[in-house]
């Protein structure tokens, strides 16, 4: 599959995602078992197509532990799909975060296949198209500009991640009124795992990061 048609995929899964998932609500927050149904073609191509992004666009170490995760059938895999409209504010987050955990335990309680292991998020940013420096890391990195900003708490827990361009897939990234000396915006897509038994510290960790 050619890197260009990978990235699609991306955008189409997630798309199929939040069209099965989401209501007449403003915002989305939703989790695909990807262990008990890996029968099914969707997850079946959510697995393949997680394994084919990290080994083109993972370092040799994330991509491994990500091989390991996904071959390891004792370690179940959730993806969490968080998405809302634009002008909805990132408290709104939390709430619904609380809600599927308690959705999760629940249905654990009632020996469905939601006793989970790992969870998967797949963020949207973008970065300049021009580096500069960095302020928040005293460095020249991009500054990344993210779309749901509570994003950004996953990224500091999870435990393997890694990034690539959508810039030939999409628009440049966030609309909005722009001068003419406004540097452009690359729109990226991060994938990041993190441990199950951490979403609840992730959660307490959002509302301090959403109340400053």
């Amino acid at each position: 599959m050619a890197a260009s048609a990978k990235k699609r995929d991306v955008e189409n899964k997630t798309k199929e995602n939040e069209d099965v998932t989401s209501s007449d609500v403003n915002s989305d927050e939703d989790n695909v078992d990807n262990n008990d149904e890996k029968n099914e073609k969707c997850i079946q191509q959510l697995r393949s197509l997680l394994k084919e992004l990290s080994s083109e666009y993972a370092t040799d170490t994330v991509n491994g532990m990500i091989n390991n995760i996904l071959e390891n059938d004792s370690s179940a895999l959730g993806l969490i799909i968080n998405e809302r409209f634009v002008n909805i504010p990132a408290d709104i987050s939390v709430p619904l975060l609380e809600n599927l955990m308690s959705d999760m335990k629940r249905a654990t309680a009632k020996k469905m296949a939601y006793d989970f292991k790992y969870f998967v998020i797949i963020s949207k940013l973008s970065k300049p198209k021009t580096v500069k420096k960095n302020k928040k890391k005293n460095s020249e990195e991009p500054e990344d500009l993210w779309s749901n900003q509570e994003e950004e708490v996953f990224d500091e827990e999870a435990m393997c991640k890694f990034e690539f361009s959508v810039a030939k897939e999409t628009d440049t990234g966030l609309s909005g009124a722009w001068n003419e000396d406004d540097d452009e915006l690359i729109p990226y897509r991060r994938v990041m795992i993190f441990e199950a038994e951490k979403l609840p510290a992730i959660i307490e960790k959002i509302k301090k990061f959403i109340a400053h």
